[in-house]
């Protein structure tokens, strides 16, 4: 009976030592008595191969198609927006071994004036650029160990040809959003609800981002004034030539940036039309 009891406790002795440290032992013995070691969690390739991509910039614009603004203005306007939109993205580098910086993404609204601007229902053209994450210079390849399986040279490669593949889906994307764009008809015999058009657009808006307002009119709002929460995001105003009055012109401006800045706007810039290019492309790409 002493030596029953005497195996018992060499039995449960090394029982306990091996529940306690099975992490070593399991591997071992674990075969013999039919138990297959688990799996051991797993990280997916992409999840270190690129840091995560910065959030998009939120650009809205309000486009005025009426009769009452000048044609060849809209037009310009509209052909400006697209060129920003086709340049957006800088050049894919022939030499990536230096690292590539981030390209942070556009999320574009361009909705037009109308006799009721604010309608659900109205038309917006929503274009999307994705952004693209920063690739990180390729590692010293004299280091110990660069070289070897998974190592860092492997691992920079693979970060290449993700980040390559992310490039080319944000090229993919902008020329998708140019061709949507060219469908925009900004010739159209409506009113002009400008006060209702740029309230729509801060219901679109999302609560945080980079959010920015460009208001492309002359101005003439010839429908009720609506009431708007800009959140304190700047707002660009791009108005033709004056017609008629400078006075009156200057009126028209100054009565919507009050308007604005009642609503809780940010800055309100007068912006001439000559400098519409340079002003659209900062507006756009930050740049």
């Amino acid at each position: 009976m002493k030596k029953f009891f005497a195996a018992l406790m060499v039995v449960a002795v090394i029982g306990g030592f091996a529940y306690l440290n099975w992490d070593r032992v399991g591997p071992i013995v674990g075969p013999y008595l039919g138990i297959e070691p688990e799996a051991g969690p797993t990280t997916p390739p992409e999840a270190f191969l690129l840091p995560p991509a910065p959030d998009p910039r939120y650009r809205f614009v309000l486009l005025d198609p009426s009769t009452s603004t000048d044609t060849s203005f809209r037009e310009s306007m509209k052909a400006l927006l697209i060129s920003v939109v086709e340049g957006y993205l800088p050049p894919k580098p022939e030499d990536t071994r230096p690292g590539v910086p981030e390209i942070v993404g556009l999320e574009l609204t361009v909705r037009l004036v109308a006799t009721d601007s604010l309608a659900y229902g109205q038309p917006n053209y929503t274009v999307s650029i994705p952004s693209v994450p920063a690739l990180s210079a390729r590692a010293d390849m004299t280091e110990e160990g660069a070289l070897d399986a998974d190592g860092t040279y492997d691992t920079w490669v693979e970060s290449e040809a993700s980040w390559s593949e992310a490039y080319d889906a944000a090229v993919a994307a902008a020329a998708d959003a140019v061709a949507a764009m060219q469908s925009i008809n900004v010739n159209t015999d409506e009113s002009s609800g400008i006060t209702a058009g740029a309230a729509a657009l801060t219901l679109l808006a999302p609560a945080e981002g980079d959010v920015q307002y460009a208001v492309l009119s002359d101005l003439a709002d010839n429908r009720p004034v609506q009431a708007a929460t800009f959140a304190g995001r700047p707002v660009i105003c791009i108005q033709p030539d004056a017609v008629g009055s400078r006075a009156n012109w200057d009126a028209l401006f100054n009565d919507f940036a009050a308007w604005a800045a009642a609503g809780g706007a940010g800055p309100v810039t007068h912006v001439r039309p000559e400098l519409a290019a340079a002003t659209l492309t900062t507006f756009l790409t930050g740049a």
